[in-house]
């Protein structure tokens, strides 16, 4: 299990990639994409009170493949609702991550969901090894 967190102009988003290897020494990988973002102070813990703005925490099924030190993650099929803390969404575009491990239990990965993020770089570390 991968995590990233990120800080931008008062919105908060906090990134899970859970994958396995679709078989024993495969470069498929499978698994699910988390996404908890809210809108708060820096420093806000999740979720903060439902004061002026979107949270959610919605996920999508994910495939992909690790060559090398590249790793590609895409969201497939269809995003659905986690948790609505404030507000809803009425669209979600799948997540496409691309990047590179970078040291051993960090890998930096930009997201292209081909609207609202469009090469956004987060740098995420394993939390947890199956």
């Amino acid at each position: 299990m991968w995590r990233a967190s990120a800080y931008e102009r008062g919105r908060h988003v906090v990134w899970t990639i859970d994958l396995r290897r679709a078989a024993a020494g495969s470069p498929q990988l499978t698994g699910t994409i988390t996404n908890l973002t809210w809108r708060g102070e820096r420093g806000s813990s999740p979720p903060p009170p439902c004061e002026g703005g979107l949270a959610y925490q919605v996920s999508m099924n994910a495939r992909g493949s690790i060559s090398g030190q590249s790793v590609q993650v895409d969201g497939v099929g269809q995003w659905r609702y986690d948790r609505r803390i404030c507000d809803s969404l009425s669209n979600y575009n799948l997540d496409h991550f691309g990047g590179r491990i970078t040291a051993p239990g960090r890998m930096t990965l930009a997201n292209n969901d081909g609207a609202a993020a469009v090469g956004d770089r987060y740098s995420f570390r394993r939390v947890r090894c199956r």
